[in-house]
């Protein structure tokens, strides 16, 4: 079954925090805004929300959403990169306040059900299959359950995220392949501690965060042949590296049943465009920055706030040109910390 639906001002494809702040911030300009994403309950990963994305945050949504989602706040950072013993920094002193440990899954749910309340025209369960240029903007067409959708608006907005295939037909201009990404859940040893682990080991590095549950969220970024090479299946490559992990080693209940590893491929990954002619990317998809910075949430919110002022001065050549440029600086500013950082 076909089914038309009236135009709108802005389509937002996306349902993270990338897509669900832009289309909140031009909701509240008072712009027609749809936003479609597929329904991923799946995203079982516990993520940093950093303390200045916590603020950039609260000013888009109310201050109890953000101070609701998650009971994890982190008040400190023990780090054993490279050093003979454990560093800890206290959120005391970091002037952006503690960040906050949240399950993606719960934390993308209540930034979508906050752009509903702002006024967006909310469509889960959508697979979009393709966009196509009109004279007046876009028009989309997306899949949902047996039937199909079609959208129109003047301006696209893409959030789809790192792994997507991209709507526009662009190209990755460079992908790091020589990390995977894996994380599991464990039961923890003891009571969780409020704070974020950080070590690296001679194959890779790991980060852990309390879950809201009680247990331990783990993840371990390693050289892909490290992770993908014959032999044992990836959960005893997982534990045998926790073994050698002396700081996260100590986060993990003993003798707990063997866990479910999943995986993707991470790294640095940027487009040769982060914009054009009636459409703008944000979060991971303009720029998806390495796991070891934790910036991810926090470049998606910076990026779709400052998207969707582009977007509400009417999109303009300059306002463009200037949003290009600062993903672009963003980008190599990153590559070139992360640079350092895998250097040791």
């Amino acid at each position: 079954m076909r089914q038309r639906l009236r135009e709108f001002n802005f389509l937002v494809v996306g349902g993270g925090p990338a897509a669900s702040v832009c289309a909140i911030t031009l909701a509240k300009a008072g712009a027609h805004v749809c936003q479609l994403h597929r329904d991923d309950s799946r995203k079982r990963d516990v993520e940093l929300i950093s303390g200045r994305a916590r603020r950039a945050l609260s000013e888009v949504v109310p201050g109890h959403l953000v101070y609701g989602i998650s009971d994890m706040e982190i008040t400190e950072t023990i780090s054993l990169w490279g050093d003979d013993s454990p560093q800890i920094w206290n959120a005391m002193q970091n002037p952006y306040g503690p960040g906050i440990a949240v399950v993606r899954s719960t934390f993308d749910a209540a930034l979508r059900s906050a752009a509903a309340t702002a006024g967006v025209w909310l469509l889960g369960g959508h697979h979009v299959q393709h966009v196509e240029r009109t004279m007046h903007g876009w028009r989309l067409h997306a899949k949902v359950g047996d039937g199909h959708t079609e959208l129109c608006a003047e301006k696209l907005v893409l959030a789809t995220g790192r792994d997507a295939r991209d709507l526009l037909g662009r190209e990755p201009r460079r992908i790091d392949n020589r990390l995977v990404y894996t994380s599991t859940m464990v039961p923890a040893a003891g009571s969780p501690r409020h704070a974020f682990f950080l070590e690296l080991t001679e194959h890779g590095w790991w980060y852990a965060l309390p879950h809201p549950s009680g247990d331990s969220f783990l993840g371990y970024c390693s050289e892909r042949r490290q992770a993908v090479r014959r032999g044992p299946p990836v959960h005893a490559i997982f534990m045998n590296a926790i073994e050698r992990a002396s700081l996260i080693r100590g986060l993990v209940r003993p003798n707990g049943s063997p866990p479910v590893v999943q995986g993707r491929r991470a790294g640095m990954q940027r487009f040769d465009h982060a914009c054009g002619e009636g459409w703008i990317a944000v979060g991971d998809a303009a720029f998806a920055p390495d796991p070891l910075s934790g910036l991810g949430c926090e470049f998606a919110i910076a990026s779709s706030l400052q998207a969707a002022r582009v977007l509400l001065r009417s999109a303009s050549l300059v306002a463009m040109a200037e949003y290009e440029q600062r993903v672009r600086e963003f980008s190599e500013l990153h590559r070139l910390q992360g640079a350092k950082y895998y250097a040791e």
